[in-house]
C-alpha cells in the first residue's frame, strides 16, 4: 500500500506540472506577440497617414521660418527652439537630408547641419524657403521587422534675394521624405509611433527659378 501510495502521488504530481507549467510558459512567451498582432490589425492606416502629413505640415512651417530669421545674436534663441522642435520630428537613426542644384548635383547633410545653412539669412542677402505645391502621401508599406513606411513627396522653393529683393539663385525641387510607424514600448505598454525619416531628392527634379 505504501507503494501504491507514493506512486499515486507522483503521478499526481507529474500529472500538475504537465497540466499548469507548460501552459503558463507558452503565455509568457506570446504576450509581446499578441500585443503587437492586437495594434497591428487595430490601427487604422489613414489615421497615420493623417498625423504623418500633419508633422510634414509643422516641419514645412518651422522651415519656412527658420528661413526667415535673420542670422545674429539676438535671434539665437528663437533659432534654436525651432530646430529643436524640427529635430524631434525626426527619428534617431534617420536624419539624412539631401539636396539638389541646378546642376543635379545631390549632395547628403546630416539634419542639423541642413538647418544651419538653412538659416543663413543676413544683413546683405535673404533666403527663403517656401512650397508651391501640397504635400502627397503614399500608401503604407509593411516591412520585415513589422514596422510600416510610407513616403511623404513635398515640392520645395528655394529663393535667395539681395536687400531689393532681386533674385540672385532660384530652384524648385521635389523631395520623399520617409515615414516611419513602429511599436515602441511606453510604461510597459506598445504603441506606435510615428517619426519622419531620411529626406531624399527625387532625381532630375531640380528646376530654374526664372530671374
Amino acid at each position: 500500500m505504501r507503494t501504491q501510495t507514493t506512486n499515486k502521488i507522483v503521478f499526481g504530481e507529474e500529472l500538475s506540472k504537465t497540466e499548469v507549467k507548460p501552459q503558463a510558459k507558452p503565455e509568457e512567451k506570446k504576450t509581446p506577440v499578441k500585443q503587437i498582432e492586437t495594434a497591428d490589425s487595430s490601427r487604422p492606416l489613414g489615421v497615420w497617414s493623417e498625423e504623418g502629413l500633419a508633422k510634414v505640415n509643422i516641419f514645412q512651417k518651422n522651415i519656412s521660418a527658420l528661413t526667415n530669421i535673420k542670422k545674429n545674436k539676438a535671434n539665437q534663441a528663437q533659432r534654436t527652439d525651432l530646430t529643436a522642435s524640427i529635430m524631434a520630428l525626426f527619428a534617431d537613426n534617420m536624419r539624412v537630408v539631401e539636396s539638389s542644384d541646378l546642376q543635379q548635383q545631390i549632395t547628403s547633410h546630416s539634419l542639423r547641419k541642413y538647418l544651419g545653412t538653412l538659416s543663413s539669412s543676413t544683413d546683405r542677402q535673404n533666403v527663403l524657403v517656401e512650397w508651391y505645391k501640397p504635400a502627397e502621401i503614399t500608401d503604407f508599406v509593411k516591412q520585415s521587422d513589422k514596422s510600416y513606411k510610407a513616403q511623404i513627396h513635398i515640392f520645395q522653393e528655394f529663393r535667395q534675394t539681395n536687400l531689393n529683393n532681386e533674385l540672385l539663385y532660384g530652384d524648385r525641387v521635389e523631395k520623399m521624405v520617409d515615414l516611419w510607424a513602429k511599436l515602441v514600448k511606453e510604461n510597459g505598454t506598445w504603441v506606435w509611433k510615428l517619426s519622419l525619416g531620411n529626406i531624399s531628392v527625387v532625381k532630375g527634379s531640380t528646376q530654374s527659378i526664372p530671374k
